[in-house]
This record gives structure tokens, C-alpha cells and sequence, in this order.
């Protein structure tokens, strides 16, 4: 019925159809990236890793300092050719770990990567600082708060 109504307006109608998909495209996605090497082990085998993304414009995603993790141990979190963003969170094994980071503000972006040794059933967070000409990476552990990984050295990345 909505639909007839729409279509039967003409432009307006493709409008507020373009409009309503676009809402729907831009939504922040809660998927969780599972590495193929962990997807049939134990939840209590594994740690998981979130970042710290400002996410309060949901509309202007542009305003929000945003990191997104690009790829765990070389393993890409999203297909070359896919419509899906960046995961805010992956599972991980359990030792050591290469965490790809994706940092976007406005226009700026950067890639960057951070290693560190995760312990199973644990659940740590990328963070990212700002400054005028460079952008400092790291990870803490939830529980202790303190900090567990560094940004990878140049042989790494």
C-alpha cells in the first residue's frame, strides 16, 4: 500500500526510497570478524579484540574519529570487492597476534598495524590518539587496563 503510494508520486517517491536506502546502507554494522583459522574453536579458547571508534554521528560518520581493524595475522577482515565496512571487532587466537588498524577522520586515513600477545578468554582494545603529524596506536587488556601491544616495527608491517 506505502509502496503504491510512493511509486504513484513519481520523483518524490524515488526520493524517499533512495533516501530510506540509504539509511539503511549507512548503519553501523555490529558484525564480529571471525578468523577462518578460529571459526570451529572454543569460545573459551579465544580473546577478542575491540577499538576504541567514536561512533556519536551516525548520519556524518565524517566528524567521528573511527578505527576499524583492516585484517587480523594477514588475514583481510572484508572481501576486495565487498559493501561492508571495517569490523569494530574480531575474535582471536590465542598468542601472538598482528592486528591491521584502519584510522579514518574526515579525509585523513591511515593503515597502521599492532602487535602484542593475546591470552585466551581475554578481551583487549585498539586505541588511537591524534596529534598534529602522527597518529599513536596501541592495545590494552579490559581487565588491567594496561598496555599489552605496540605498533608493529617496520620488518612487520
Amino acid at each position: 500500500m506505502l509502496m503504491s503510494r510512493l511509486v504513484g508520486c513519481g520523483w518524490i517517491g524515488a526520493y524517499v526510497i533512495l533516501l530510506i536506502f540509504t539509511l539503511l546502507i549507512s548503519c553501523k554494522s555490529d558484525d564480529v570478524f571471525v578468523p577462518s583459522e578460529i571459526v570451529n574453536v572454543e569460545e573459551s579458547e579465544i580473546a577478542i579484540i575491540r577499538t576504541d571508534s567514536a561512533h556519536k554521528d551516525v548520519i556524518f560518520k565524517g566528524l567521528d574519529q573511527r578505527l576499524y581493524i583492516s585484517s587480523v595475522n594477514g588475514q583481510r577482515t572484508i572481501g576486495r570487492l565487498s559493501l561492508k565496512s571495517y569490523p569494530d571487532i574480531s575474535k582471536i587466537p590465542s598468542g601472538r597476534n598482528t592486528i591491521g588498524l584502519y584510522y579514518i577522520h574526515g579525509k585523513l586515513y591511515r593503515y597502521s598495524c599492532v602487535t602484542f600477545i593475546a591470552e585466551k578468554g581475554k578481551a583487549y582494545t585498539a586505541h588511537k590518539k591524534a596529534g598534529t603529524l602522527k597518529i599513536d596506536y596501541w592495545i590494552t587488556d579490559n581487565t588491567t587496563k594496561k598496555i599489552v601491544g605496540r605498533p608493529c616495527s617496520k620488518n612487520e608491517s
